[in-house]
């Protein structure tokens, strides 16, 4: 029941720019959760409101004592979506796997509250770091959205005299690199030790993320040996499209 709300509710009321943009804009919203997982920590109290609505309480029944654990099972569970929790959430799902492989018969035994936490954290984790490991066609289309929130961010950070942010600067896109980055640093790692700890159920997505980044991957490698409009026409044309860049971006906003 955690696991379901948790996913419901992690980005309602999502206005489509990252944390840092809300921080470094001065947003009210950054103010008032002091910087700390700003679209994480409004999303739960959104959520959170949403039961106090008539017949939206579907709580009720439950004791007290059962509705303070499931809703901070819920709060950790959203806050985990937050990309600052990744490599913390990321070795807790290694430490896991690990102890999987050092058990008899490869059995992972939940033995306590806190590791059933973590493994409802992580599947929400990885189901927020999903869309790389949907088929391609459905990926490119969450690219090609995700890609237009993104530079519509840049917009306004370049209009508010903002640094523009990685992936955002619609006047130097680097759609291919981006995702081949963002598989290889973030979305492979992650998506590899789930596979691991649920072995062999995983198998087909790592698939298909393998695949997809390959497609990526062949399109970086294509651009970057064809000369583009503006590198066979330079002084032409006074605007034309900037080449696609193989150049890394260290920005950690999700696709989803």
């Amino acid at each position: 029941m955690s696991a379901l709300f948790a996913a419901a509710i992690h980005d309602v009321d999502h206005p489509g720019v990252t944390n840092q943009y809300l921080i470094d804009s001065g947003n009210e919203l950054a103010l008032m959760y002091d910087g700390q997982s700003v679209l994480e920590n409004h999303s739960l109290v959104v959520g959170f409101r949403l039961l106090e609505e008539e017949e939206c309480n579907f709580l009720e029944n439950l004791t007290k004592l059962q509705s303070q654990s499931l809703k901070k099972l819920i709060t950790d569970m959203v806050l985990a979506t937050d990309m600052s929790q990744h490599k913390s959430l990321l070795a807790n799902l290694q430490s896991l796997v690990q102890e999987r492989r050092t058990n008899e018969g490869g059995i992972l035994c939940l033995k306590n509250e806190k590791q059933r936490a973590q493994v409802l954290e992580n599947m929400l984790h990885c189901a927020d770091l999903s869309n790389p490991t949907k088929p391609l066609d459905i990926y490119r289309r969450w690219v090609e959205k995700v890609m237009d929130e993104f530079h519509r961010q840049g917009d306004r950070e370049r209009s508010q005299n903002l640094q523009v942010s990685p992936m955002c600067d619609r006047l130097n896109p680097n759609i291919e690199g981006s995702q081949v980055y963002f598989i290889d640093h973030l979305v492979h790692p992650l998506w590899a030790t789930w596979a691991a700890l649920v072995h062999p159920d995983a198998s087909k997505i790592l698939q298909n993320l393998e695949e997809n980044r390959q497609w990526f991957a062949d399109r970086l490698e294509s651009n970057s040996c064809c000369p583009t409009k503006s590198e066979t026409s330079l002084g032409e044309e006074e605007e034309s499209s900037p080449k696609m860049s193989s150049g890394h971006t260290n920005n950690e906003k999700k696709c989803d």
